[in-house]
């Protein structure tokens, strides 16, 4: 392994598949053996101080697995200074900030290869991305577009990361210009905390989640609900989780949801769809749509058999 002060020196793709359930590191020729031109294909990147399988990813993981999608996943641990001194670590993450951009266009080669390689169709390729992952999977999306592949139909970041981030513009960060449909989940204060996506999606007002207990606001304690997102996200890959979720601007207090009308509650689940057609309504008439959902302490907090 090599510090991710010296940049970026080592990266490598896991493929999960039904046939794979537990992953083969694989190169792109290898890779097409596993996979049809019909296959929809998810690339999954994780964040700083991680690796690929670590921060509930396999657990997102496994339910794509379960839809029969095959999964992608990237490891740039070394990058992520996951493998330097934990003492050092904080102090290194300008380093891993300015390694996403190399390790995106990275991304960015390998999806070219694939579709190319294995006539993978573009429209099957989706992205995503866990705190610095998603702005890796951001710059990805970038690359090919400037490539002449055009939009990635989907690009989802968990809680991207906030931090050196926050100010950048768009062409700097992950952003709703990236991709067809993009979705932020919003889950602690080291994600960004502003709408960034088409749709973005405000776990307990996207600072703390009741299911970490009683921590308090800051880095050191902000893991939990940092990675609280991803079994949010593959729960709303599975056939009997449902979230309801309210326009934040039909929220009057974070806490108060009694006051909203019923035909303006959204719900959210099964592969990310909206299940019902307020939802698309509201967010085709201002371009974009802030959910907020109020989740209580089991994990994730989700409903079933909800319908409008």
């Amino acid at each position: 392994s090599t510090s991710c002060i010296l940049g970026v020196k080592n990266v490598s793709i896991i493929l999960y598949t039904s046939d794979i359930p537990n992953g083969k590191f694989v190169q792109v020729n290898e890779s097409c053996n596993f996979l049809n031109s019909s296959t929809s294909v998810f690339f999954i990147t994780h964040g700083f101080i991680s690796y690929h399988s670590n921060y509930n990813l396999l657990v997102v993981t496994s339910q794509l697995l379960k839809k029969h999608y095959a999964v992608f996943s990237l490891d740039w641990s070394d990058a992520a200074c996951y493998n330097d001194p934990a003492v050092i670590n904080l102090l290194e993450y300008p380093f891993a900030v300015h390694n996403t951009r190399e390790v995106g266009n990275y991304l960015a080669s390998y999806i070219k290869s694939i579709c190319d390689t294995c006539s993978i169709s573009f429209k099957n390729v989706a992205l995503i991305g866990h705190s610095l992952g998603a702005h890796i999977s951001s710059f990805a999306a970038k690359n090919l577009q400037t490539s002449g592949y055009g939009k990635v139909p989907l690009l989802i970041g968990s809680d991207p990361a906030g931090p050196l981030f926050m100010l950048n513009g768009p062409k700097n960060r992950f952003s709703d210009t990236d991709a067809e449909r993009v979705v932020a989940l919003h889950t602690s204060v080291l994600g960004l905390q502003k709408s960034i996506g088409h749709v973005d999606l405000w776990f307990n007002n996207g600072l703390s989640q009741p299911a970490c207990g009683d921590q308090i606001i800051g880095t050191l304690k902000a893991n939990c609900p940092h990675s609280m997102c991803n079994l949010y996200l593959a729960s709303m890959w599975s056939d009997d989780c449902v979230f309801i979720g309210v326009p934040i601007h039909y929220v009057k207090s974070m806490i108060d949801m009694c006051d909203v009308p019923l035909k303006n509650i959204t719900f959210m689940g099964h592969s990310l769809g909206a299940h019902n057609t307020s939802a698309a309504r509201i967010q085709k008439s201002i371009g974009h749509l802030d959910l907020w959902f109020n989740n209580g302490l089991n994990q994730p907090a989700c409903g079933s058999n909800y319908y409008i």
